[in-house]
């Protein structure tokens, strides 16, 4: 769903309509930037973090460990093109109302 949600907002930001709405409608790209972050990318990369940090300490079987790698792989493809779609919007606004989900997000945009 995430994925086609990203698609959906990356097509309609192509073509003069697009344009106009990354010049003059920043509001609503960045209400919808938001939106995304909190609801869908910021809880789950928050949970992969964990998973990350827990693994190290060898606290899971192995079988676990490589199952749970692959779905990390997984997610991280699948929300490549949100952040892209994302890291779009962001970086056509002048200023940017909430700058610590800016740098949340250029942390995690990093990492992928």
């Amino acid at each position: 769903m995430l994925v086609d949600l990203a698609r959906t907002v990356k097509e309609a930001l192509l073509g003069p309509l697009g344009d106009f709405y990354l010049e003059h409608r920043q509001d609503i790209l960045f209400d919808l930037s938001g939106l995304l972050w909190s609801k869908y990318l910021l809880p789950i990369m928050q949970r992969v973090d964990l998973y990350t940090e827990m693994r190290h300490q060898r606290e899971y079987p192995m079988e676990f460990i490589t199952n749970m790698d692959e779905l990390i792989i997984q997610v991280k493809n699948s929300f490549a093109e949100a952040f892209n779609v994302m890291h779009r919007i962001l970086t056509r606004m002048d200023f940017v109302e909430d700058m610590i989900m800016y740098s949340k997000f250029a942390i995690y945009l990093a990492s992928l």
